[in-house]
């Protein structure tokens, strides 16, 4: 059964359409994760969402957008976006939504949305991957959302660090390996942070981890890691990896190809 893993969609049902085509799509035989961020940003949340859900060999981990959508929604935030606004009468979505994972192993694997913090070990992991499903609860939310997530402390048992990593991780303090504020590529020459895939030493076994989160990186392999955000949503492109072979398949978005 060939398995592909497709990177941040962001509301964009027809770019997962385009995608299917040309990965030649069987959906008898072929098996799809998605790394998140399903919705948010782009034109049809709910069309993405929708569509995923009646698939029977389909799944994704829970993205940073994925995850403020919940909160929105169980804790009734004020002043809802648009994308919340559409979902409040789609429980069912927001159910599928909450009982997927944060990280999915597959063979030598590791399938999540931000990234595996470097100084997890194997225990760590398996823990979170026993654990994952009884992080969301509408308290544990509220108190995740309560302040910004860098500043968090590293404990690497805490939920709310463990969903920050999964979901939000892109820069790591070098000494103390916190969360750290940014959003750009990283800077060989910022002494201050590291990106998480460039700490040299890990405490868990090597293994290809797959992330999505970061458009900027696009198809970049760093180590043992990739990312497979194109930033389809702004104009980019949808990446997708085959698990059996490596090969990465490559949407251009509809603006790209009328130039």
């Amino acid at each position: 059964m060939p398995s592909y893993v497709i990177g941040d969609v962001h509301g964009c049902l027809d770019g997962i359409f385009s995608l299917l085509e040309a990965i030649e799509y069987n959906p008898k035989n072929d098996y799809l994760y998605f790394l998140g961020d399903l919705v948010n940003k782009g034109p049809d949340s709910i069309g993405v969402l929708s569509w995923i859900m009646k698939q029977k060999n389909c799944k994704s981990v829970i993205g940073n957008h994925d995850l403020f959508l919940i909160h929105s929604i169980v804790n009734q935030t004020s002043n809802p976006s648009d994308t919340t606004k559409s979902f409040l009468t789609k429980t069912d979505a927001i159910d599928w939504l909450c009982q997927q994972p944060f990280i999915i192993e597959h063979q030598n694997t590791l399938m999540c949305h931000a990234g595996i913090h470097p100084k997890w070990t194997d225990q760590n992991i398996s823990d979170i991957v026993k654990e994952q499903m009884t992080f969301i609860t509408a308290e544990q939310l509220k108190r995740f959302y309560h302040q910004p997530r860098w500043q968090l402390k590293a404990m690497y048992n805490d939920p709310l660090f463990i969903m920050a990593v999964l979901t939000e991780m892109r820069f790591l303090d070098p000494i103390n390996f916190t969360l750290s504020q940014g959003t750009n590529d990283n800077d060989p020459l910022d002494q201050e942070r590291i990106a998480w895939f460039d700490v040299k030493s890990m405490n868990h076994t090597k293994k290809d981890i797959l992330f999505g989160h970061w458009a900027k990186l696009s198809t970049v392999k760093n180590h043992h890691t990739t990312c497979l955000d194109g930033g389809f949503v702004y104009g980019g492109t949808l990446l997708c990896q085959r698990l059996d072979d490596g090969k990465i398949f490559k949407i251009k978005h509809p603006k790209q190809r009328n130039v």
